[in-house]
């Protein structure tokens, strides 16, 4: 049986992700519709969007070099980077072809072990 303070931990758990998208810039309208799509899993905080250099990303590979954005995302609702990205397909209307998303720790490692490397 867990403890109390256990239980009170898992509550106020926050889900972290790192999405990362190429082919639309996402402000505006499109940002509007990013969050009414992650509002499904309690959307917590999303960040401004940060433009990444024009190059070949490895999570596009069949775009060569290309414009991307990236912003982190916090949800209340435990999900999985699937459900996002289905969520973001169908509900923000994003083509699955031109998003990525990851975990937050998982995004920072390997960025990290990348700039090793």
């Amino acid at each position: 049986m867990k403890p109390y303070q256990q239980y009170i931990a898992d509550l106020n758990h926050v889900y972290e992700y790192r999405v990362k998208i190429a082919g639309v810039d996402p402000k505006g309208e499109v940002m509007e519709r990013i969050k009414n799509a992650l509002n499904a899993f309690d959307l917590d905080t999303v960040t401004a969007p940060k433009s990444m250099p024009i190059q070949e990303h490895r999570e596009f590979p069949q775009w060569g070099p290309c414009e991307s954005w990236t912003f982190d995302v916090k949800l209340a609702y435990p999900t999985t980077a699937v459900q996002i990205r289905q969520a973001l397909k169908e509900r923000a209307q994003l083509n699955p072809d031109w998003m990525h998303v990851r975990n937050l720790l998982e995004a920072d490692m390997t960025d990290e072990a990348e700039a090793r490397g």
